[in-house]
């Protein structure tokens, strides 16, 4: 002990004669120049220099490179020359794959070509830990609990078990971005540049001051799924998908395909969800009827007084017509068993008539009737009456599904940020949304980006959609700019593409909008987590069971009056709190 006391001793007293040597230091130009390690401080070494002489920097770093605007926001796209750092450095990267059977025999992701060419441009080495979807959370949990977590972490913030704020300013696992703009200014132009689209804003900027993750972002809003509907089915009933405008009418063409088609006993392949949250089918009836045990009703207001969907009387109303259709036999009766639509395959071929997918999705899913005949076409917004607007639900933001998040524990935050912004750039927003020109896509003859036979018709059997997320962006699960069009570069897609021409076909006044990026404080959260878990396992234990009938239509006060009781009505206080604060500051 003594002899390590005196060492500790010996060598303060020579890091203090050195600084002693340091402060005294006038340098006269021919000393030699300091040693310069980047950090978070001075990461890329900008300012460092001994008299006339300035080190080349090995990173080359937006910040200072980019005009601002008065908020400290870009006001142009910066292209990054690369690669972005010489160092040979390496990053971490937790994040998923979805399809087991597209990942390279060696199980690191580092042998696609797609992260291949993403290092080569960067000039950063990530070195993966890849897990199973159905193990995220768990694992997730593993390294949160051993101070452990990757530089960066695909979907982070969804498997924290506290709030966002906890997470980076209390207990400081995630990197606050907002700290490090100059090193991103990418991510932030696409946030602020259109000043009419709060909702995207506020999609990236959780607060003011507060962006906790980078986003998946598309460079143009829109739904990202609805409604299809058996097209030849409708030519043998003499009607066309623009003629169902209402339920009834839909009610009435699913009785004809069930009447006519004797494989057709269940046209509707609804899901456990009833309907999809960001993407509803069912909000008709002025409500989000999406139904999960893992989180509360959705919530939106009316004449500024909150709303939890299925408690309403608006509800009960869609619940009675989904009764309705389920006494008809009309819905599958597999449908609680049903996360995705890839459930039915396989057991529902040539049965289904009606389903709310993605815009691929007829020929992902569905393409396996083994009907030449067979055909789908999109199917605008079904309404409760001709000429209703439709008043929530369709606030459609740029923010899609996936995001990364940045662990304070990264030893170079600055060269994280960049690698992550790198992908908002032109070039980087490009090679992630289509890979590598040859393997994934090519030009076909008239210059047109058109995808390989590799991508098409993948030896895997997989749709080409999988393929697109394990050898391209990730969207569900990770952060870039994704470029839309980039899912329908097969001959024809074009006319998929127009599905959202068809979709976005009706009248929206946002009347019921929760206001952007309106969300609970610390005090309030804390107060609502002692109601949550029980409301949302209540409501996906009950309000579900009113469509099937196992819960007949007559017990619907009784099921109100039951959830308010373990607690809607405290969460709806508290809820209306944050909303009276919002309208007190407008």
């Amino acid at each position: 002990m003594k002899k390590t006391l005196a060492l500790i001793l010996a060598v303060l007293m020579v890091v203090a004669l050195f600084a002693g040597c340091a402060s005294n230091n006038t340098n006269t130009g021919n000393d030699p120049k300091p040693t310069n390690t980047p950090n978070a401080s001075n990461p890329d070494n900008s300012g460092n220099q001994t008299g006339d002489q300035e080190e080349e920097s090995p990173y080359n770093f937006a910040k200072g490179k980019v005009a601002l605007d008065e908020n400290g926001f870009p006001t142009e796209k910066y292209e990054y020359t690369t690669p972005i750092c010489t160092t040979d450095e390496v990053l971490t990267f937790w994040t998923v794959c979805w399809t087991p059977a597209l990942m390279p025999a060696s199980g690191d992701f580092n042998d696609l070509g797609y992260c291949q060419g993403q290092e080569e441009a960067t000039g950063v080495h990530i070195e993966y830990s890849v897990v199973d979807g159905a193990t995220r959370n768990e694992n997730f949990s593993v390294l949160l609990a051993a101070d452990d977590l990757c530089d960066l972490s695909a979907s982070g913030a969804f498997f924290y078990p506290g709030t966002i704020k906890e997470a980076v300013y209390e207990e400081a696992y995630f990197v606050n971005i907002y700290d490090y703009m100059d090193y991103c200014p990418n991510y932030i132009y696409e946030a602020t540049k259109n000043p009419n689209d709060d909702v995207t804003r506020k999609g990236v900027f959780y607060e003011d001051n507060l962006i906790y993750a980078f986003m998946n972002l598309q460079d143009k809003a829109q739904v990202s799924l609805s409604g299809f509907i058996r097209a030849d089915w409708l030519d043998d009933m003499g009607k066309t998908p623009a003629d169902i405008v209402t339920w009834d009418d839909m009610f009435d063409a699913m009785c004809f395909m069930q009447s006519t088609y004797d494989t057709c006993s269940e046209p509707w392949a609804m899901l456990q969800f009833i309907d999809m949250s960001n993407s509803y089918t069912l909000n008709a009836f002025d409500t989000l009827p999406y139904v999960t045990a893992e989180a509360i009703p959705p919530f939106y207001q009316i004449d500024g007084k909150v709303q939890f969907a299925n408690t309403t009387d608006r509800d009960f109303e869609l619940m009675t017509m989904l009764n309705k259709f389920w006494n008809q036999g009309l819905i599958n009766k597999n449908w609680a068993g049903c996360a995705t639509n890839k459930d039915f395959v396989g057991i529902h071929d040539g049965k289904i008539g009606y389903f709310a997918n993605s815009a691929t999705g007829p020929y992902e899913v569905y393409d396996n009737t083994g009907d030449p005949d067979c055909y789908w076409l999109p199917i605008q917004k079904t309404l409760r009456y001709e000429g209703q607007v439709i008043h929530v639900g369709e606030q459609h933001s740029r923010v899609g599904y996936g995001h990364t998040t940045v662990s304070t524990s990264c030893e170079n935050i600055p060269l994280a940020i960049a690698w992550c912004d790198w992908r908002y750039s032109d070039s980087g927003s490009f090679f992630t949304s289509y890979g590598v020109q040859g393997e994934i896509w090519d030009y076909n003859e008239d210059g047109e980006i058109r995808f390989t036979d590799f991508t098409i018709n993948n030896p895997t059997g997989v749709g080409y959609e999988w393929v697109l997320i394990v050898h391209t962006l990730d969207q569900l699960a990770e952060h870039g700019l994704e470029i839309t069009m980039r899912k329908f570069a097969q001959e024809g897609g074009d006319g998929i593409a127009a599905c959202y021409d068809v979709w976005d076909n009706f009248d929206y006044d946002a009347a019921y909008e929760w206001p952007a990026g309106l969300v609970l404080d610390d005090d309030q959260t804390e107060r609502a987590a002692v109601y949550n878990n029980d409301v949302s396992t209540y409501v996906a234990e009950n309000y579900l069971a009113f469509l099937d009938g196992s819960k007949p239509l007559t017990e619907w006060d009784s099921y109100i009056a039951g959830v308010k009781a373990i607690g809607l009505d405290q969460l709806t206080v508290i809820y209306q709190e944050v909303l009276d604060g919002y309208y007190a500051k407008a």
